[in-house]
């Protein structure tokens, strides 16, 4: 991003240095470790291995190579579905048309009209020039009803995260998201770019 927040996601290392384009949270982090994404990946590629089986014949190279192409694909098929049902979310707080054929999107649409009273802004660039940082935060939404309880009913800085959630083994089992220090170290970061401190929160959709 440029220091006025103009996006420049064709720029090159080069282009970076001699227009001092700044970096966005999620390319910093994503140079960290995470054993959270780590695990995911794994996950990935034990699913590949219940999906796949290994042919009689077929080499351990082989079988390998299918298992690691058939995880990769599980890993971009979970991405295009996070950016479908984040593009979706945008359009329905904007008041605009979505994908109401989808599944997930219906399901989040029920819930908002139940706990989102309105929104300021969607989708906007926000920059930190002291710390050098600019990135595109989700949504400033104003909630109702349980979600206000939890986070009341003040501006709330909103990042909306899909994930395959898994039910708890309480009597009573219910789907419950992981949670990770990175959601809250980028939350920190677009909190930190707005004139008044205000609550943040990571918003979870289930793709089960």
């Amino acid at each position: 991003y440029t220091a006025d927040g103009e996006p420049r996601y064709d720029a090159t290392m080069r282009d970076a240095r001699k227009e001092q384009l700044l970096p966005s949270p999620t390319s910093i982090l994503s140079i960290m470790r995470s054993d959270g994404l780590e695990r995911w990946k794994l996950n990935q590629m034990a699913l590949a291995a219940v999906e796949l089986q290994r042919g009689v014949a077929e080499s351990g190279e082989s079988y390998g190579q299918r298992l690691s192409e058939r995880s990769e694909s599980l890993r971009n098929e979970a991405a295009r579905l996070g950016t479908l049902v984040h593009d979706g979310i945008e359009r329905m707080i904007g008041g605009r048309l979505w994908d109401e054929s989808c599944p997930i999107l219906k399901e989040f649409h029920s819930w908002s009209q139940d706990n989102i009273k309105a929104h300021e802004w969607s989708e906007r660039v926000l920059v930190n020039r002291s710390l050098g940082v600019a990135g595109k935060a989700d949504a400033l939404v104003y909630f109702k009803g349980k979600a206000a309880e939890v986070v009341g009913d003040q501006p709330v800085l909103v990042d909306w995260k899909t994930q395959k959630m898994k039910l708890s083994r309480a009597k009573k089992p219910v789907y419950k998201p992981n949670y990770y220090s990175k959601w809250v170290m980028q939350l920190a970061f677009y909190q930190s770019c707005l004139m008044t401190k205000m609550p943040v929160v990571s918003v979870v959709i289930n793709t089960t």
